[in-house]
């Protein structure tokens, strides 16, 4: 039988860091260290290892992310039949997210990292990462397209967020939970899962993210930003409302006007439930908003509604496209329970 060609991808993060001459911790670790520090067995599986970035991932950027896209595209092309990416937990929901836009459900992909570093008691990123490479190597994973392996559990990119500043146990997926779990060694589905099902246009070498302002709506604040957003240069705007997606009553002229000329997106700065469509009738409720243009994120939070748009205004040029793009993405979240 032939083996399974496996590559893990190193970004960075806690999961690479060791402690200098002051005690603080910084990314020193390559991937090949980290795989040499995992007991797993690879007698079914020829194990690759390579330095993609090594960052802390607040320093990562959405054309990271593209790049990473791509380099996985090559390496899905060269053989490989799965990819885990290691990298700091402060951007992983959001590196799997956009990962799951631009490759789609084309080979498993599972995200990991630590959150305790390599020199901390009861440190977690080798039991992470190979919980990780048990995922994709099972036949569990087919079809999931892009997920994070934390703590044992298997989220999907669209539903995953942190939940905690520093707890091992600091991820979850408010609402559906997560699609599979890793127990006593072995990949379980839980569900089925379809938010990897639609993909985006290749991004080309010379193509790259758009930038998108998101607004945090806030008691008293103002539109300013909001309204000053395409002349600083911004291309798109996501509004993470209150609620199940309100603003204060003075920010629907403002929003309006923008609307009119970028494409706007109205998330919910609320971990769970989506944003609503028609219960709410007063001005700067969701109904309101819906009928001047905007678009409903439903239940993709903000962060994620900003890396789609971003990602979608650079690879469709034609308004109407764009939005139908926009829409079909964000209603693509639907899950169907496992008998």
């Amino acid at each position: 039988m032939n083996k399974q060609v496996i590559w893990l991808l190193g970004l960075g993060g806690t999961v690479s860091m060791t402690s200098d001459a002051n005690a603080s911790v910084r990314p020193t670790l390559g991937a090949q260290q980290i795989i040499d520090g995992i007991s797993l067995s690879s007698d079914e599986i020829d194990l690759f290892a390579e330095d993609f970035l090594k960052l802390p991932s607040a320093s990562l950027s959405l054309n990271d992310v593209i790049s990473l896209a791509k380099r996985i595209d090559d390496l899905a092309d060269e053989g490989a039949s799965g990819i885990v990416v290691t990298q700091g937990t402060d951007t992983l929901e959001e590196v799997a997210f956009g990962l799951s836009l631009l490759l789609g459900q084309r080979i498993p992909v599972a995200l990991s990292g630590a959150m305790r570093n390599p020199s901390q008691l009861g440190a977690d990123g080798p039991a992470n990462i190979a919980a990780a490479l048990k995922w994709v190597t099972s036949s569990a994973a087919a079809n999931t397209g892009v997920t994070v392996v934390m703590d044992d559990e298997v989220h999907a990119a669209r539903h995953v967020q942190k939940m905690h500043t520093h707890r091992i146990r600091s991820f979850a997926s408010p609402g559906p939970g997560p699609i599979g779990a890793i127990v006593e060694g072995t990949p379980h589905m839980w569900t089925t899962e379809k938010t990897a099902s639609y993909r985006l246009p290749s991004l080309n070498d010379d193509v790259h993210a758009a930038p998108v302002l998101i607004v945090q709506v806030a008691l008293g604040d103002t539109p300013v930003l909001l309204e000053n957003a395409e002349a600083l240069g911004y291309r798109g705007i996501v509004i993470n409302g209150m609620g199940a997606g309100h603003v204060p009553s003075e920010w629907v002229p403002v929003i309006e006007r923008v609307a009119a000329r970028l494409p706007v997106i109205l998330a919910s700065r609320i971990h769970e439930g989506p944003v609503l469509s028609s219960t709410y009738g007063f001005s700067g409720s969701e109904k309101d908003l819906l009928e001047r243009g905007v678009i409903s994120a439903q239940d993709l939070n903000g962060l994620k509604a900003r890396i789609l748009l971003s990602f979608a205004l650079a690879t469709h040029d034609d308004k109407d496209d764009l939005r139908s793009t926009l829409q079909n993405v964000i209603s693509s979240s639907g899950r169907s329970q496992v008998d």
